[in-house]
């Protein structure tokens, strides 16, 4: 399954083209797919919608990159802690919340953004669109809420 007209997003899990360079998956300068995604059948965008298995591998070796750089970049720091929320409410922060934000903003968003609402600043400017507003933070926000409460089990590296 391919994302809406335009978008990279490529299979069950919509990876975007930056998680599976960082995981590995694809070169960083060429875009191509690596001898890691060669391995699992993969050697164009065809044949990872056409590999469940490959879907499966790529996303687990995306979430273990993700809980990578939010140790290093300390956003775990902020775990089973509340944060204030955009509009003032409390946010739960869980690791679930956490690889779920991760997976649709980044880790370094996601980090910008506890780091934000820790110093309780004032809110970002937001990005209307069709769906609402759409800026980063509120879309880190949402995922944080969403999967507080979600069974969550870090996957070993």
């Amino acid at each position: 399954m391919r994302g809406q007209s335009g978008s990279t997003a490529l299979g069950r899990y919509q990876l975007l083209r930056a998680p599976p360079i960082d995981a590995g998956w694809r070169d960083r300068v060429t875009g191509n797919w690596t001898a890691r995604a060669h391995a699992a059948g993969v050697g164009r965008d065809a044949d990872f919608l056409a590999n469940p298995a490959a879907q499966e591998a790529a996303f687990n070796d995306v979430m273990r990159e993700n809980d990578r750089q939010l140790r290093v970049n300390g956003a775990m720091r902020f775990v089973v802690q509340d944060l204030p929320g955009l509009r003032g409410e409390t946010v739960p922060v869980t690791e679930a919340g956490l690889a779920a934000a991760t997976h649709r903003e980044g880790a370094n968003t996601v980090r910008h953004y506890l780091e934000h609402r820790a110093a309780n600043l004032s809110p970002p400017a937001s990005v209307p669109g069709q769906r609402g507003d759409l800026s980063r933070f509120n879309e880190v926000e949402r995922r944080l809420r969403a999967f507080a409460q979600t069974p969550y089990e870090r996957m070993s590296p």
